[in-house]
């Protein structure tokens, strides 16, 4: 799975979709990071190491502004926007 990072603002879902759809989309989402950042999750049905060398770091052209986009690996969880945050496991008191 990748994952655009710091997904800039002016840059929707179905933008993204366009931008990877040259490959073939098995599952994609917005998720909201720990930081409050929103990112983009999207599952490949191959070559997500291709696409993840040919698309990080490039600048694309959506709507005549210029967005410079990362993209990795998928790491770690996150949550879909609209879930609250994950409460904090109590520390058991000694």
């Amino acid at each position: 799975m990748l994952k655009v990072t710091s997904k800039p603002d002016g840059i929707t879902q179905s933008d993204l979709e366009q931008i990877f759809s040259k490959y073939t989309i098995l599952k994609s989402d917005e998720r909201i990071e720990e930081d409050g950042s929103i990112s983009y999750e999207v599952e490949l049905k191959e070559n997500e190491s291709t696409a993840r060398q040919k698309l990080d770091r490039t600048v694309q052209i959506i709507r005549g502004e210029r967005y410079t986009i990362r993209v990795d690996d998928f790491r770690g969880e996150s949550r879909r926007r609209g879930q609250p945050s994950p409460s904090p496991t109590p520390t058991p008191a000694p």
